[in-house]
């Protein structure tokens, strides 16, 4: 299971999961349509393996219009065997191209409720 904050949390009873039985959170179609439904702009991907689930999670976010997406760089982590394949992977979110994929340090996240 992958939990997921959105927007104006205040007590554990409003926090909203959307259940993940394959590597891509997407496969839940709830997830999407909730992004969609409540106008949700920015989305924070973390994880355990960016080789894999987050990269996965990152090509269907960035499939969803007016989307942003954040990979927090010390927030996901990877094999050390993939350790290039990582690299190559981050690199590739930072190409200018890409321009709702941000790359960043955790640290330079700043949570905002307008």
């Amino acid at each position: 299971t992958s939990f997921y904050l959105i927007d104006s949390v205040t007590g554990v009873e409003h926090i909203k999961i959307f259940g993940k039985t394959m590597y891509n959170p997407f496969t839940n179609p709830d997830l999407k349509e909730y992004i969609e439904k409540n106008k949700v702009r920015n989305l924070i991907l973390t994880g355990v393996t960016l080789t894999h689930c987050i990269d996965a999670a990152v090509k269907s976010a960035v499939l969803i219009p007016d989307l942003n997406i954040v990979v927090p760089e010390d927030c996901v982590s990877y094999r050390v065997e993939r350790e290039s394949d990582a690299r190559a992977i981050l690199a590739g979110y930072s190409l200018p191209d890409n321009k709702r994929i941000k790359v960043v340090r955790s640290s330079r996240i700043v949570y905002q409720n307008n």
